[in-house]
């Protein structure tokens, strides 16, 4: 219930660079800490690279993740989300690009209604590489935003 109360809170909250989902930055806020102190004992032991990975509200997640790490100047690899929803605002989004969107990697399945909220009318964006699957499960880049 807690999650989808954060997924309905979509309200912009100023954070770094830009303007996010209220709820998805949240939900960010609440793993990314663990998750990457994590990451950092196993990188001590051994250089591992980081590759961020998420789908639907995972794929918000980590998109709010790496824009945390790209505040931070932290390095990571690349980015792959899955029917993820938008979660920063247009102008957020260009700031975003600039910094990683060759990097960025986010795929749409052609039913898939998640990848449409929150609107564009309501100032929300996606960002990076967009890479659709048609009904066929063929791959294409760029095809319709």
């Amino acid at each position: 219930m807690e999650d989808w109360l954060d997924n309905i809170d979509v309200f912009p909250t100023k954070q770094q660079f830009g303007e996010f989902h209220r709820g998805f930055w949240k939900l960010a806020d609440d793993v990314l800490e663990l998750i990457f102190n994590e990451y950092k004992k196993l990188n001590r032991q051994k250089r591992r690279p980081l590759f961020l990975t998420g789908h639907s509200l995972g794929g918000a997640m980590v998109t709010i993740s790496a824009a945390k790490l790209i505040h931070l100047d932290l390095p990571f690899i690349s980015v792959y989300t899955f029917g993820q929803p938008r979660a920063l605002t247009h102008e957020t989004a260009r700031i975003y690009n600039v910094e990683c969107k060759s990097r960025f990697f986010r795929f749409h399945n052609n039913n898939d209604i998640v990848t449409k909220i929150p609107s564009r009318e309501m100032n929300y964006s996606h960002i990076g590489t967009y890479l659709y699957i048609s009904h066929e499960r063929k791959i294409y880049q760029e095809v319709g935003k």
